[in-house]
């Protein structure tokens, strides 16, 4: 009798200790291989897109923490390169993090892609691999093509007397553009001409020496009802000496002052303050992590005071939390807010666990039944 006694407590003890351990058991890390790794990208689009559309892919990673994207394609390297450095190490690329969910996301705007003009009207191959195993991988293709009318300022932010490369293409038969640059309002501030080369290739460029401020380029033609329109943003130059200020000692007086509570602005430079807008981000939880346009600009809550005016891809993350993402559109001088409410990861209970757990209560109820039935007989 004693002897069945502790099996059944052994059994119980059991029971009750993996119960215990369970949690843990939940939280394997990514990065432990597993015969279900996987690595996978998709986009979303028919796969056909105009070089200066934006271009999002996603997909899951389960076995790291970090997903590297990089392009492959004729003209550019067999190792590839990062989407938005055609002129990077071969080799090297864009990186983006996992969430804890084990998907990941990337937005790319190829408008803003250095070495633009490499890229001709073929298909493209995106490859998706972890970046501590890059063993884990995943590809996709995307069908670019350049469109009958673009142009582009590189950079897009200058500060004032910088000079600005603009890079486009034009419709064939089109031997010259007019470039135009005016202000919001439409007054023109200067005007240039550039040759367009046979395969609808042309460049220019000017010295930025205009007002703060933020400016339209266009290019237009004569034989042609069409235009292309980019933004070009000039900002305020750093000082390059350290202005001489004159100083008189004066007697230290100590003034203690009530300190006001001021909440978290995060600034994000480039954008001047009479032509910007506002997002305003807080979520339930607090504390999460805030990115827009793929780019970390702190915790919620959070306020930036400095957006430039347009569509805005804003993600807001927090560990055990599932992401959520917006595009929200942010006008000049006006506040947009975002307060999503998290929603938790729900807790996954692998099947060996849940069979191991079952088969400890069947032999409970065994030893149980043998014990009853020992009892019964005289």
């Amino acid at each position: 009798m004693k002897r069945y006694a502790k099996i059944l407590s052994l059994s119980v003890f059991l029971i009750i200790a993996l119960l215990i351990v369970q949690p843990v058991l939940a939280e394997i890390p990514k990065t432990i291989s597993s015969t279900t790794d996987t690595m996978s990208i998709a986009y979303r689009g028919s796969g056909g897109f105009f070089i200066g559309n934006t271009i999002i892919f996603d997909g899951n990673n389960s076995v790291g923490n970090v997903t590297v994207l990089r392009l492959t394609g004729s003209g550019l390297p067999a190792e590839g390169v990062p989407l938005y450095d055609l002129n990077g190490e071969p080799g090297s690329g864009n990186s983006v993090d996992v969430n804890p969910d084990g998907t990941w996301r990337f937005i790319w705007y190829t408008s803003n892609i250095k070495g633009i003009e490499k890229l001709q009207t073929l298909r493209y191959t995106v490859t998706a691999m972890d970046l501590a195993r890059p063993e884990n991988v995943a590809a996709t293709s995307v069908y670019l093509r350049k469109p009958e009318f673009s142009i582009i300022a590189q950079p897009d932010t200058v500060k004032s007397g910088e000079y600005v490369q603009l890079v486009g293409n034009a419709e064939n038969g089109i031997s010259t553009v007019k470039i135009e640059v005016t202000d919001l309002s439409g007054n023109i501030m200067g005007t240039y001409e550039s040759a367009v080369s046979a395969s609808g290739y042309f460049n220019n460029g000017f010295h930025a020496n205009l007002p703060l401020g933020q400016y339209y380029i266009t290019i237009t033609n004569p034989v042609t009802k069409k235009t292309s329109k980019t933004m070009l943003t000039i900002i305020k130059p750093e000082l390059t000496t350290a202005p001489t200020i004159e100083v008189t000692q004066v007697p230290m007086i100590t003034v203690t002052l009530p300190v006001t509570p001021v909440s978290p602005t995060a600034m994000v430079p480039g954008t001047p303050a009479g032509n910007a807008g506002t997002l305003s981000v807080t979520s339930t939880p607090s504390g999460a992590a805030v990115y827009v346009d793929t780019q970390y600009v702190g915790v919620s809550p959070v306020t930036l005071t400095t957006l430039a005016p347009g569509i805005h891809q804003v993600e807001v993350r927090s560990p055990d939390y599932q992401t959520s993402s917006f595009s929200t559109e942010v006008k000049a001088g006006e506040t947009a807010s975002i307060s999503p409410v998290l929603q938790k990861n729900a807790a996954a209970w692998p099947f060996y666990t849940l069979a191991i757990i079952g088969g400890l209560i069947v032999v409970c109820l065994i030893v149980v039944a043998v014990l009853f039935m020992r009892k019964k007989t005289p």
